[in-house]
């Protein structure tokens, strides 16, 4: 669902990483900030989290906030939305290592451009999931998954030493490769929020998609293309699975995403679900779960969705 946005807000508060991005990128919150005010808007840069999205809810709840911004990466635009309350209108300014959600909605590194998107952009409502685990609740806008991946970023945080890189994967993905052993995950799903789950599954790797973004350009849901105004606020996740396990299985499987080509694994099985439970098959395994490319704790979990729970300030539709 998209409208205009509202015209008569005029706060803008900037969240900015300022260890995000590359080094010539960290100037543009405060390019950011000079342009919005030459637009009229009364914008303030703010680089602790807790702090920015505080004063946002207090805006949003005086009726005065334009949006609150993520500089950053997908990690930023998760932490905002995780602390913000429902309704507080987003942007973003993508300076992370990873923005598949500003690509996926066509929203540039550029000050200029997104300065433009919040004074005249559009108001896009979308879904956004939940896990929960014994840890808590989190919040993520475009996947959950448990497996293989779920367990490199495990070890990618678990060895972490500052700033993540593409090359800081190497070597979680190295080891994970070496040594990893598939075990089977079990997931019971419910078609819709008032259903009972029934339907049982099971999955050496398992992802539940809000968005069709995934790292590394691999490609899991080809079948649906670009086109997800819908299927981005219906309520439902989009299950991805796959059955087989093991090294050889595993880069069948990546060479194919790669390609853009995953209709063609035959051991690979798309189904929605409004919610469903992931557990490990076997008790005494541990399956590591992640979403949004970071570390959300061990099965079992629950994972349902917040309908249109987030509201991105997006580029206007030429």
């Amino acid at each position: 669902m998209s409208e205009r946005s509202n015209p008569s807000p005029r706060r803008v508060t900037v969240l900015f990483n300022p260890h995000a991005g590359r080094a010539k990128a960290r100037a543009l919150p405060d390019e950011l900030v000079s342009r919005l005010a030459e637009a009229g808007f009364a914008a303030e840069a703010v680089p602790d989290l807790a702090d920015a999205c505080g004063e946002a809810n207090r805006l949003h709840r005086a009726g005065a906030l334009r949006a609150i911004v993520a500089a950053g990466g997908d990690g930023t635009i998760a932490e905002v939305v995780n602390r913000t309350e429902p309704g507080v209108p987003i942007a973003t300014l993508p300076l992370g290592t990873e923005n598949l959600l500003a690509r996926h909605h066509g929203i540039a590194c550029d000050a200029a451009a997104v300065a433009d998107t919040i004074a005249r952009g559009r108001v896009v409502d979308l879904d956004v999931g939940r896990a929960t685990t014994e840890a808590g609740s989190r919040l993520f806008l475009l996947m959950a998954s448990a497996g293989l991946d779920a367990e490199i970023i495990r070890r990618l945080h678990a060895g972490r030493r500052g700033n993540i890189s593409h090359w800081s994967y190497i070597a979680p993905i190295l080891s994970a490769a070496a040594t990893y052993r598939y075990p089977v995950v079990r997931i019971v799903g419910a078609e819709s929020p008032g259903k009972e789950a029934v339907a049982e599954r099971f999955a050496r790797w398992a992802l539940a998609f809000n968005l069709p973004c995934y790292a590394g350009m691999l490609r899991f849901l080809p079948e649906y293309g670009r086109d997800w105004t819908t299927r981005a606020s219906d309520g439902r996740l989009d299950l991805c699975r796959f059955e087989c396990g093991g090294f050889w299985h595993t880069l069948y499987y990546y060479v194919w995403l790669l390609l853009g080509r995953a209709e063609r694994i035959g051991t690979r099985q798309v189904e929605q679900f409004a919610r469903m439970r992931l557990e490990a098959a076997d008790a005494r395994e541990r399956i590591p779960l992640q979403v949004d490319g970071d570390p959300c704790g061990f099965l079992p979990a629950e994972i349902d969705v917040l309908a249109r729970r987030l509201r991105l300030i997006a580029p206007r539709l030429e």
